[in-house]
């Protein structure tokens, strides 16, 4: 058996040789109840005044957009943790505390950046 990780060094597959074919399994993520989903929605801060939406779409999931720029749908990774499908290396964390989201926490190669929920 053989493992395959993520960027940040989590087991996504794991991979087994039987009998003559190769089977591949994926580990997915828990699934988040969708009023949590929906809850995460609103309009976030960056440090240089920025204001970024992340939308919720029904069936859809969530999706950042930031001004000029066409929505980036999120994937999500593990509990309040996403990526999207063009950089797997960088990874957006929701803070919740006490039922209310707080702010949204980027994580890349070059630091670590954190959003406040307007």
């Amino acid at each position: 058996m053989n493992f395959g990780t993520n960027p940040q060094g989590d087991i996504a597959t794991a991979t087994m040789s039987l009998d003559e074919a190769e089977v591949v399994f994926t580990r997915k993520p828990e699934a988040l109840d969708p009023k949590l989903v929906e809850k995460l929605a609103g309009v976030y801060l960056t440090p240089a005044k920025v204001k970024f939406q992340v939308l919720y779409q029904p069936g859809a999931g969530l999706s950042l957009v930031f001004p000029g720029t066409p929505p980036h749908k999120l994937i999500q990774v593990k509990g309040l943790r996403f990526r999207t499908p063009q950089f797997a290396d960088t990874i957006y964390e929701f803070v919740v505390e006490n039922g209310q989201v707080k702010a949204l926490k980027e994580r890349d190669p070059s630091g670590e950046f954190t959003y406040p929920r307007q």
